[in-house]
């Protein structure tokens, strides 16, 4: 299987689809989201997506499984640049905004550096969506990166594109 997302914009209307390769079939999964932006699981049955609504603001995160049942994590708004999963392929450790700056066209405006954002870090289980607060006003950090026994995240700061460790024990 090889999936293809469209670039995103918060402008336009994003989708991705999954070709088989054996059998050449090419089939939509989802679609019809601005701002669409992917993630697969490391077992590569499930993916998170974020989106946003139609101005390109407002950023949700979602879990597509592997049965194809899409459901919103709610309360988490964040971009997948913010996310990283976990081994397990059930839980994902988010940098999660305390706020969006206001106008922003998402993703868009977050790939231009227009604006920075202070971010907590969240550990959230995709199945039963239990949420934990790991560490609070940490700047906008991208590229998570978690050790295979989930003690420390790697990720970068974007205001000084520095690569920093963040222990988790």
């Amino acid at each position: 299987q090889i999936s293809l997302t469209s670039k995103p914009s918060g402008m336009t209307l994003g989708s991705i689809w999954a070709l088989d390769a054996r059998n050449l079939v090419f089939a939509k999964m989802l679609g019809g989201l601005n701002g669409l932006e992917t993630l697969w699981a490391p077992g590569g049955n499930s993916f998170i997506y974020s989106y946003t609504d139609q101005n390109g603001q407002n950023p949700k995160l979602a879990i597509y499984n592997k049965k194809g049942e899409k459901k919103d994590l709610s309360g988490i708004s964040t971009l997948i640049d913010k996310c990283v999963w976990a081994k397990d392929s059930i839980s994902v450790f988010c940098a999660v905004p305390k706020n969006w700056p206001e106008g922003m066209v998402l993703p868009d405006d977050y790939y231009k550096r227009v604006n920075l954002t202070v971010d907590d870090v969240w550990k959230i289980n995709t199945e039963t969506e239990e949420k934990n607060l790991l560490a609070s006003d940490l700047g906008d950090i991208k590229n998570l990166i978690i050790d295979d026994v989930e003690n420390n995240i790697f990720f970068i700061l974007r205001s000084d594109q520095i690569l920093y460790k963040l222990n988790l024990r």
